[in-house]
């Protein structure tokens, strides 16, 4: 199981660091790294964020209590299909940042059940208020999301 959990932290590192070093810039979001690709390949951001949910998905769900584990499904749900709302489509936007959010939520509820001491990372959420990467505090928060759930899993 740790194996999974491995690969999904793996791809997530290549493809933020992908996009970085394609965009010489830092993206706003997670969802906004499909714009550092070409229009012709923007579906390989959708592959990449299934793979990293996909591989996420049975360590987060085994990692849970029980009783709990339909939120682990629900917060890999929302993954899902803010992974196949990717942002170029305005009609799905709303629903693409709705989903989003709700995956961030759900993620860190998870976290609080599984290993509370984890969202002390929002700690560094400061950081992100810092003027000069104020504009990045969505990819900020939703890195720190990512970095407490593996954490917490592990």
């Amino acid at each position: 199981m740790i194996t999974m959990l491995v690969i999904s932290m793996v791809m997530a590192a290549l493809g933020v660091g992908a996009a970085i070093y394609s965009s010489k810039r830092i993206p706003e979001s997670i969802s906004a790294m499909v714009w550092c690709l070409p229009w012709n390949a923007q579906w390989l951001w959708t592959i990449w964020m299934w793979l990293v949910t996909i591989t996420l998905a049975p360590c987060l769900i085994d990692a849970m209590p029980s009783i709990y584990q339909f939120v682990a499904f629900f917060t890999i749900a929302c993954l899902g299909f803010v992974g196949a709302m990717p942002l170029f489509l305005k009609q799905q936007r709303k629903a693409h940042n709705i989903l989003g959010v709700s995956a961030g939520i759900l993620s860190q509820v998870c976290v609080a059940f599984i290993c509370p001491w984890w969202l002390s990372v929002w700690l560094l959420m400061a950081v992100a208020l810092w003027k000069p990467i104020r504009s990045k505090a969505v990819m900020i928060s939703e890195c720190l999301c990512y970095v407490a759930m593996v954490g917490g899993i592990e």
